[in-house]
């Protein structure tokens, strides 16, 4: 499924106030919902997922995935504790401001990351509202 940039933004927009409505806040309320996740809608097609997952220098980060149906990882959010750093990546088919490029998936979206401040009590929420803005 192929995401213009007014669908990002709709995808930015419904992960924060899902997160705010499950009152996930800081990384000490992401880290109780490892191996769970939120379905959203009433079909469920879309939904986020809390997990644990490989990164780089053989230590480990915890994520948000937003799915978005047939799309796939619309936004994925990773916070590597061990190395102090907080990514952002997301998939459209234009190229976001700040973001820096890296593949295509199979729909012409394009995947792309950023690197943001960590901070406990942020989990990349700065840059959701920033993203709920595109039109």
């Amino acid at each position: 499924m192929r995401l213009s940039k007014s669908d990002l933004g709709e995808v930015a927009l419904n992960f924060l106030e899902t997160l705010d409505r499950g009152k996930i806040l800081a990384l000490q309320d992401l880290k109780t919902r490892i191996g769970t996740e939120i379905r959203i809608g009433s079909d469920g097609r879309e939904r986020i997922i809390f997990g644990t997952g490989a990164s780089k220098q053989s230590t480990s980060a915890l994520f948000m995935d937003y799915c978005s149906g047939d799309a796939g990882i619309s936004v994925e959010l990773r916070f590597n504790i061990e190395l102090g750093y907080s990514q952002s990546i997301v998939k459209c088919t234009t190229e976001i401001e700040g973001y820096a490029p890296f593949v295509i998936d199979p729909f012409d979206n394009i995947v792309q990351m950023k690197f943001l401040e960590f901070s406990e009590d942020d989990l990349g929420r700065g840059e959701l509202r920033r993203l709920s803005s595109l039109k």
